[in-house]
């Protein structure tokens, strides 16, 4: 418990030191870009449903019920882009905001431990850290979906649902976290 309140109150340090040193920017623009990037996974999960809908409407063999079957293969086609992008999403964001985030921890590193402030960043090192957070993001996401795949599959068999269930949830905040 006691766990709890110093985590809670380190967001309040960390709130009152960006204001202090003014970094903001380096806050607030990972914020916008995580936004702009949610933005952007919703109007593709409404842009495409119709697409993927589509495709899933023409594997229906028999004329009756043509129209309900469309409208659920809409719907089931944006569920399906919206939960396999929110699976990406994370990690997208990641990848955009991990050279802004490694300047802001650097920044902060130094006023902390009293440094003096390091070299102006280079182009060299924002490539090098998009990179680097590009290589993370694909090992993680490859292993989140090999992973929520094989126990969304495990689930299908009589009985195992019960297990695969919690498990899928343990993946996913474990990967989130």
């Amino acid at each position: 418990m006691i766990n709890f309140w110093y985590g809670v109150s380190a967001y309040g340090k960390a709130i009152s030191h960006v204001s202090k040193h003014g970094l903001w920017a380096y806050v607030l623009l990972p914020g916008i870009l995580c936004a702009l990037i949610g933005f952007g996974l919703f109007g593709a999960a409404w842009g495409l449903s119709d697409d993927i809908g589509g495709l899933l409407y023409k594997l229906w063999p028999w004329q009756w019920g043509r129209s309900v079957v469309d409208d659920i293969a809409q719907v089931f086609g944006g569920l399906v882009v919206l939960v396999l992008g929110l699976l990406v999403f994370r990690q997208i964001v990641m990848v955009v905001s991990s050279p802004i985030m490694s300047i802001l921890s650097e920044k902060v590193e130094n006023q902390l431990l009293g440094k003096k402030e390091s070299d102006p960043v280079t182009f060299h090192q924002i490539i090098s850290d998009i990179v680097r957070g590009l290589r993370i993001a694909l090992r993680n996401i490859s292993r989140e979906l090999l992973l929520t795949i094989f126990l969304l599959l495990l689930g299908l068999i009589p009985g195992f649902a019960i297990i695969t269930t919690p498990l899928v949830f343990v993946a996913q905040a474990y990967y989130a976290g």
